[in-house]
């Protein structure tokens, strides 16, 4: 056989054995790679009262089955098949949440009026398509977020087109960027100054927006079958609506307000600057005490103290620092540290009086820890948090501290507080092999759970 012959069997052997490996790699790890799409895409027809506050149908209900996925074939989804998610504390949770909620990553969609008239043109391509604006109205930044990521995932599942507008809100980074595009990375339109004239009061003959702003839910079509949805993000009927669909707690409903949220609330560039320039000033009273990346140094733990408006309402009890230091000690022990293991501490709350409070109860339990605030020696002085967050300073603290509460190595706060729920959902983005919630518990309950 001649050299050109036997260099000829070499790469014919290299070949087969390079294709073998790949088949091989393929049928191994093809289920931990593979993303299948999740969103169903139902028939419209029943979207009925749940789109519209429960008071006005917008479509006749049947009962008509949603439309197959080719896609979403038995041995794709352990969900299809029936089977139980893993629990929470199962090493194959990764690849679950892979397999079943990571949607791949999208650039962000443009603020720009073209981006929202696209969406439109779309809407109106399409029929009996419909757009749902949700509008930033009243209420806490934390409450907001976590009702719009409960929107953005049922009208996914549904079809209809998803658009925000944040301008008149509050909490926002100036006059021309609202909450999510001042300081987050959202996938889907959000409004700028200007659009809501352009796009919907003048199209659709809808109220302009101080009119808008008073009526929490309400519709109006085209004659191109393009029906307009406006609601509040904080909406009563709809909430009732979404609890039935999908429940208000339970593995597979977290996994997916962590799909929505990894994938549309992750701080962008410009907010982490002006974060980072927050804590390095007003770190612990405006002293010389830096906070430390609490993400990378050993072990620590972020307590979110909520009292307030939450206790002087009735809404929740107000829970004593002891309270949430027996409850980091338990879960300590759960996973066998022990409180001399816990360097630093963080804590966050609306009442600076807290802080003391949280200081001396670590004490007591011999938990050393070094205590880390965000707080003025001012606002020490007063005690209560400032009660407004119309200026772009006190967005800024806010945002800072829920940042600190998502890099900490464990999490205690209350899971009845929209805050401590939205904390331990975006926890996940950053700490996904973690069990129990990324290492969140409730001083409250044990079980993270969507508060309708």
């Amino acid at each position: 056989m001649g050299r050109s012959s036997i260099r000829h069997v070499l790469v014919a052997f290299a070949f087969l054995f390079t294709y073998g490996c790949y088949l091989a790699y393929s049928n191994q790890f093809g289920t931990f790679l593979r993303t299948p799409e999740t969103t169903t895409k139902a028939s419209l027809s029943c979207i009925t009262e749940a789109i519209i506050n429960g008071t006005t149908a917008v479509v006749a209900n049947n009962t008509a089955s949603p439309t197959a996925n080719p896609t979403d074939s038995p041995t794709n989804s352990p969900i299809q098949q029936g089977t139980s998610p893993p629990q929470e504390d199962d090493h194959d949770e990764y690849e679950y949440y892979l397999t079943n909620f990571l949607r791949p990553p999208l650039p962000p969609q443009s603020s720009s009026s073209s981006a929202v008239a696209d969406t439109l043109d779309v809407s109106n391509q399409q029929q009996q398509q419909h757009t749902m604006l949700c509008i930033f109205a009243d209420s806490g930044l934390g409450s907001q977020l976590v009702q719009m990521l409960a929107q953005k995932l049922y009208y996914s599942e549904h079809d209809v087109q998803f658009i925000v507008d944040d301008n008149h809100y509050g909490y926002k980074w100036d006059d021309q960027k609202g909450v999510l595009r001042g300081y987050f990375t959202p996938h889907f339109p959000t409004l700028k100054p200007g659009d809501y004239l352009t796009y919907f009061q003048e199209p659709y003959g809808l109220p302009d927006a101080a009119g808008v702003m008073g009526l929490r839910a309400f519709r109006m079509a085209n004659s191109n079958d393009n029906t307009i949805h406006v609601q509040w993000a904080i909406n009563e009927g709809f909430r009732n609506n979404f609890q039935q669909q999908h429940g208000n707690t339970g593995f597979k409903l977290y996994h997916r307000f962590v799909s929505e949220a990894c994938h549309n609330l992750q701080f962008n560039a410009r907010a982490m600057r002006a974060m980072q320039q927050y804590i390095q000033q007003h770190a612990n009273g405006d002293s010389n005490v830096v906070i430390p990346d609490l993400r990378r140094h050993s072990h620590s733990v972020a307590f979110h103290v909520r009292r307030g408006d939450k206790v002087q309402l009735g809404e929740s009890r107000a829970y004593q620092g002891r309270e949430y230091v027996e409850t980091l000690l338990q879960v300590l022990h759960v996973n066998h540290k022990n409180a001399t293991d816990i360097q630093d501490c963080f804590v966050a709350s609306d009442d600076y009086r807290a802080i003391d409070e949280m200081r001396d109860a670590l004490r007591e339990r011999n938990v050393g820890c070094q205590v880390h605030y965000l707080a003025s020696r001012t606002e020490l002085a007063a005690g209560i948090h400032k009660a407004s967050y119309l200026e772009r300073e006190f967005t800024i603290q806010f945002l800072a501290e829920l940042h600190l509460l998502t890099q900490a190595t464990y999490f205690i706060g209350s899971f009845d507080s929209n805050v401590g729920g939205l904390v331990a959902i975006l926890r996940k983005c950053h700490y996904f092999g973690a069990p129990h919630y990324a290492h969140s518990y409730g001083v409250d309950r044990e079980d993270w759970f969507y508060r309708s």
